[in-house]
C-alpha cells in the first residue's frame, strides 16, 4: 500500500473510532434518560458519521484510482472491515519497520 493509501485508511479508521465513541455516549445518554445528553450526542454522532463516511469515500476513490489497496474492502452494514483494515495497516507498519 502506498503512503497516501496508508494515510487515507488511517484517517478513515480514526474517524470511525471517533464515531464509535460518540455513539457510545449517545447510548449512555439513552440509558440514563438524559434528554439534553441525547440531543447533544445525537448531533455529535451524526457529525462524526458524516466525517467517517467522507473519509471512507476518499480512501475508496484513491483505491479505485491508484489500485494499491486491493486487500481492503468496505461493507456498508459492517464495521468488521475497519477492524480488518486496522490489522492490515498495523501488520504493514511492522513489516516496514523490520525491513
Amino acid at each position: 500500500m502506498c503512503y497516501q493509501g496508508k494515510t487515507l485508511i488511517s484517517g478513515y479508521l480514526d474517524a470511525l473510532e471517533e464515531y464509535d465513541r460518540r455513539h457510545l455516549m449517545l447510548v449512555a445518554a439513552f440509558r440514563t434518560g438524559d434528554p439534553d445528553g441525547i440531543e447533544g450526542f445525537r448531533s455529535l454522532a451524526r457529525e462524526a458519521e458524516l466525517t467517517f463516511r467522507a473519509a471512507r469515500g476518499r480512501f475508496q476513490d484513491h483505491q479505485k484510482a491508484h489500485n494499491c489497496c486491493k486487500a481492503i474492502h468496505f461493507e456498508e452494514a459492517s464495521n468488521e472491515s475497519a477492524i480488518i483494515a486496522r490489522r492490515i495497516l498495523q501488520a504493514g507498519s511492522q513489516s516496514s519497520a523490520a525491513s
